[in-house]
């Protein structure tokens, strides 16, 4: 049988990649957009285009709560359903602390959630992308220019070089394979709830846990004696 997906940010990078995925493969897509327009891909009796715009509420969390609130009634009615949220790479690393963090959000609200649905037959699945070749990075998409300027940080302010030297559009992973490996997750009996995408996400998210296990080992014999 084929599949339905609510697709966000449909009008470009990642999101307009799974679009053409799933009507690739014949599957049902709402496609949502900020102005409900999507002039990229032709008409396509199996593509619906309806206007969303969930930038004014810190689209990478409370924007990802708000869409999943909405959707999640029909899922549990009819006992299945995937949820797919895209946090970052960065989430798992230092860097902006605004956007950072917020990726981070995604993930712990996609593992909580995960808990949440179990009984109801309805996945989730965290995707972590690496630096993947999109319009992210473009300067009229990111803000880099401080708002107070403390002068204790002048000397590692990188990221405006960082988001240049990105906005040349010279990454190495391509959005439409991620989108071909959710299209496979998708139909997946097992789905993984944490999916890092991208060589460079998988070496993050290692290393990651790399240091977590290294803490807890080594101050395990302290930290497990706290009880009574």
């Amino acid at each position: 049988m084929n599949k339905v997906w609510f697709i966000t940010g449909s009008s470009g990078g990642i999101g307009l990649a799974i679009v053409k995925t799933a009507l690739n493969n014949c599957d049902l897509v709402v496609a949502t957009t900020r102005d409900g327009v999507l002039k990229t891909i032709k008409k396509n009796k199996n593509l619906l285009v309806l206007p969303l715009d969930v930038s004014q509420q810190n689209q990478n969390v409370f924007g990802t709560m708000r869409v999943t609130r909405s959707v999640l009634p029909i899922m549990r009615k009819q006992g299945q359903g995937h949820i797919f949220n895209i946090s970052s790479g960065a989430g798992y690393c230092g860097g902006l602390t605004a956007y950072h963090t917020s990726k981070f959000a995604v993930t712990s609200f996609s593992c909580s959630l995960a808990f949440e649905l179990a009984s109801f037959g309805i996945k989730v699945t965290n995707v972590v992308p690496g630096m993947f070749r999109t319009s992210f990075y473009d300067s009229d998409k990111i803000k880099t220019d401080y708002d107070i300027h403390i002068e204790d940080y002048d000397t590692c302010r990188w990221q405006n070089n960082f988001m240049q030297e990105n906005s040349k559009h010279n990454q190495v992973e391509d959005p439409n394979k991620l989108a071909e490996l959710l299209y496979e997750v998708a139909y997946s009996d097992n789905p993984p709830l944490h999916l890092s995408v991208g060589a460079d996400a998988v070496a993050v998210l290692e290393d990651f846990g790399n240091k977590i296990k290294q803490d807890t080992t080594n101050w395990k014999d302290k930290t497990s004696k706290t009880n009574y």
